[in-house]
Order: structure tokens, then sequence, then C-alpha cells
């Protein structure tokens, strides 16, 4: 934003917001800016998973403490077996939405304002989270999402629109995202948390897996419960046979 003395208005912290959308981003985003910087080595967003393949993996999600769009961070705690949690932060959806993050994303493009397009990169961040309603619900039940505004299609929908076509700053949340898709490199670790959440996912299917794998290694097997267990049957069935028919033939 330009100023009447024809200076380029810089993103300065503890400074006085010179219109209500600096204002409004200031409260979403707090002071700590990144600064843009010219990197060939561009991150590679479109890798980024929604929250259903997140959660096939092993990635839980979390409520963050407050509300700045900053604070993303994704933990793993490596003594664990399973998983990791990426934490949010929580977020009104109303009607007021989409209006008020189309503006300010507009204002972050403005050439006469330097920033590190916070909430532009925020945006590209959620908006590769849902691509479905199913991710909504789910940001709803860990506290992210309070939809105040609709159905969970147009929830989704709307991030979407807003999403389209952005640019982010590939510095912000470069750290969450580079650990989670190393994590999500790990082959062996993305195989068996699959198996376990689509095959797993509730107590029903662990017991009817552990039966239907007993019944199986009984039926290969009848005599195992016998073998087991010695007083089952006589301790040498097979001399009983030989001595009846001994005594068959002698009458």
């Amino acid at each position: 934003m330009q100023s009447m003395t024809g200076k380029t208005q810089e993103e300065q912290p503890n400074k006085e917001p010179v219109h209500l959308l600096d204002l409004l981003r200031n409260r979403l985003l707090g002071c700590t800016s990144v600064s843009p910087e010219n990197n060939s080595d561009q991150e590679d967003w479109h890798l980024f998973r929604n929250v259903q393949e997140l959660k096939a993996v092993g990635i839980h999600l979390k409520s963050s403490n407050d509300g700045c769009l900053r604070n993303i961070t994704f933990t793993q705690k490596y003594w664990k077996f399973y998983g990791g949690t990426l934490s949010l932060p929580p977020i009104i959806v109303d009607d007021s939405t989409r209006p008020k993050f189309l503006n300010l994303i507009a204002y972050e493009m403005c050439p006469d304002f330097k920033n590190d397009y916070g909430v532009t990169s925020y945006i590209s961040f959620i908006d590769s989270l849902i691509d479905e309603a199913k991710d909504v619900i789910d940001l709803r039940k860990e506290g992210i999402r309070r939809n105040l505004r609709g159905s969970n299609e147009e929830v989704a929908l709307v991030f979407n629109e807003i999403g389209t076509d952005l640019v982010p700053n590939p510095e912000i949340y470069r750290g969450v995202r580079s650990k989670i898709q190393k994590y999500h490199e790990k082959k062996r670790m993305t195989y068996i948390n699959e198996v376990i959440h689509y095959h797993f996912s509730g107590p029903w299917t662990v017991v009817a897996f552990t039966a239907a794998l007993f019944a199986l290694i009984l039926r290969s097997n009848p005599f195992m419960l016998l073998h087991c267990s010695p007083t089952a049957i006589p301790t040498k069935p097979i001399h009983f046979f030989k001595t009846k028919h001994y005594k068959n033939q002698k009458s």
C-alpha cells in the first residue's frame, strides 16, 4: 500500500495498522512474519495430502491452543508405533469467511505492500487438506472447524474456490510440510498404518479378524487342540484297535 508520500508500505511488527484489512490481517497472523525469498527450490505443494490420506498413514489432527494462522505444527513421537499429530488453529466458518479471505489475499497481492503472504499461504495449506465433505467433518470433530455456514460440502467448496490459483510463500510451513513428507515416504510405516486404518478401524473388525484367523488355523490342523490337551484322547489309540482286531480273528 503506497502512502501519500509515495513510499512503499512494509510489514512491520507493533506498527499501527493503516487499513482495516491490515488490522484484521495482524490479528489473524500475529506479529511474527517470514520474509519471502527468491528460492528456485520450490516446494512441491501438489504433493501434499488431504485429511483422508493423512489419516490413512496414521497422522492425527489436533486443534492448537490459539487462533494464530501461523500456528501449524507437526509432531511425531518416534518411540510410538503409530503416527504423528498435525496441529491446526481453530477457525469459525460463516458467511463472512469467503469475502474476508478473498479481500485479505487481494490486499497481500497489492504490489506496494511488501509482506510474507501469510494469509495466502494459510489458505493454500488448508485448501490442500480439504478435498471433500469428509475432510471438513474430520476437522470439525477435532474442533479445528466450527461450521456456521450450510453443509460440509459447501464449506469444502468455499475453501477450494478461495484456494484456486494461489501462489503461497514456500518458506511458510516449509518445516511442517517437510516433516509430513518425510514421514509419508516411510513405506513400511505407511503400509502398516494403511492396513490398520482400513481393516482395523473398529473393535469389531479386530475381533472378526482374530476369530477368522483362529478358525483358519483349526481348519488346517483340526488335531491341534487335541495335541494341546493330553487327556482329550487315549494315549495309545493304535494299540487299542490292534488288540480288538486280534481278538476278533482268534474267536
